[in-house]
């Protein structure tokens, strides 16, 4: 039977969010399916109002994770570090950019990991983030900026999962605590981890709900990846999307691309 590659993401805010579903089929480019904040855009009822509703439209260029026909996934995390501002003379992306240009032009991880690379990042909103990168052969990657480089040097490390701290730096991060501008949040990753040793060489979606119910949280208003806003399972054989809010783990819905 052919490996079925399937990514798992918990997107955890301390403040409560309207999750907004976004299709997009540009000209030229691939289709792609995920999610965005509404309260990152200013409007978490947008049905209510006309400012609302123009604040919606905005939702491909502020979506934080999905996936395209193509099976690349990709989704944001942020870190502790300082924000990623680089300034080598290559032309300049932002971090929602990042999103949407990974899932409209790369095929695969590969391709995701050229495109990015060749970029001065300019972090957003004031922190600093990396990004998950899976596709349909289940390459999968963090990309990163070194906190440690002064130019920030562009790292893409294999993984198999990750939270909220450098893959690139992983073997000096420790569990249950802040580790500095290295990040924190290991022993959610190791829980994932302990889920997915479990079960090697499972198909199953179940598996992956599993890893993202070990790994998410309850809110904290002073921890701002707490909060666990929604959990998704990209399908990257055949591109869809299945999601549930704030951890209402029995009430999912399936979208396809």
């Amino acid at each position: 039977m052919p490996r079925r590659v399937r990514t798992g993401r918990n997107y955890d805010f301390k403040d409560d969010t309207s999750a907004l579903l976004v299709r997009n089929h540009p000209r030229g480019s691939y289709a792609s399916i995920g999610f965005a904040a509404l309260n990152n855009l200013g409007d978490n009822t947008p049905l209510d109002s006309v400012g609302g509703r123009a604040a919606a439209l905005m939702g491909p260029f502020a979506q934080l994770d999905g996936v395209n026909e193509c099976g690349v996934s990709i989704a944001v995390l942020t870190l502790d570090s300082k924000p990623c501002d680089q300034d080598t003379q290559r032309p300049v992306i932002n971090t929602s950019l990042a999103i949407r240009l990974v899932l409209d032009r790369a095929a695969t991880t590969q391709e995701a990991v050229d495109l990015l690379s060749a970029y001065d990042m300019h972090a957003m909103a004031g922190r600093d983030y990396h990004f998950f990168i899976n596709d349909a052969a289940g390459d999968a990657r963090v990309v990163e900026w070194d906190p440690r480089d002064p130019d920030r040097a562009f790292k893409a490390t294999p993984v198999r999962q990750v939270t909220n701290f450098y893959a690139c730096y992983g073997d000096e991060v420790l569990p249950n605590q802040k580790n500095g501008e290295l990040g924190h949040g290991k022993e959610r990753a190791i829980a994932i981890a302990d889920v997915l040793d479990a079960h090697v060489g499972a198909q199953d979606e179940a598996v992956a709900w599993k890893a993202l119910r070990a790994a998410a949280q309850e809110p904290n208003p002073e921890d701002i990846t707490s909060n666990t806003q929604w959990s998704v399972v990209f399908d990257n054989t055949e591109p869809a999307a299945a999601i549930t809010l704030r951890r209402h783990w029995g009430d999912v819905d399936a979208f396809a691309l």
